[in-house]
């Protein structure tokens, strides 16, 4: 697994087979990925997609284009199926299906909040996941992160509270990585929206 953010030159060019599954968010410029079968996918600031590992595409980007992203190299695609992948963008503004909220012993506020998800690619290892996210107003306490988690929030806003006591709060537009085993205190005073990457420390 590997996350950052990058600033990228000027490229058009084929790939024959993507290496890693791969998930972006453009904060500048533009990325236009062409795939095998000619379904054009334009990915402009502040939109993001998956990209599977073994698509075919070509792809194209200016000078100056910049992302943040997640990489995940421990699977591999079925070959009888790599004519089929195709890059998928998550929608902020789709419906998500409820999901059950933090458990109660983890919780500083109450009532619990209103939690849902809607999952958008999950790769054939079933260790790296995209999907949304979002979730009324509430404060956990002190806990752990199990897995590696990159988050884009959409809507809202958290403040995140580490073991020593440091505070940091993002806003919608903005992009943070939790690290694996990482303590934080998770508050939101209202609604928050998410659109997340993880690689599990196992599958599922």
């Amino acid at each position: 697994m590997f996350a950052g953010a990058a600033e990228l030159k000027a490229f058009d060019a084929p790939i024959e087979a993507f290496p890693v599954d791969k998930f972006m968010i453009v904060t500048a410029g533009e990325v236009t990925i062409t795939d095998a079968k000619g379904r054009v996918t334009k990915v402009a600031k502040g939109g993001s997609c998956v990209i599977p590992r073994g698509l075919s595409c070509r792809w194209s980007q200016p000078d100056d284009t910049r992302i943040f992203f997640m990489l995940y190299a421990g699977s591999s695609p079925d070959p009888t199926d790599a004519g089929e992948l195709a890059v998928l963008v998550p929608n902020p503004k789709d419906e998500l299906s409820p999901l059950p909220p933090p458990s109660a012993e983890l919780l500083l506020s109450s009532p619990p909040p209103v939690t849902a998800r809607k999952l958008v690619y999950t790769d054939p290892s079933g260790r790296f996941v995209v999907g949304m996210w979002d979730a009324t107003a509430y404060t956990r306490k002190l806990n752990a992160i199990a897995d590696y988690e990159l988050m884009y929030l959409t809507e809202g806003s958290v403040t995140l509270t580490n073991a020593v006591g440091e505070s940091r709060t993002f806003g919608a537009g903005d992009t943070l990585i939790v690290d694996r085993g990482v303590s934080n205190i998770w508050k939101s005073d209202g609604y928050v929206r998410k659109i997340y990457c993880k690689v599990l420390t196992k599958n599922g």
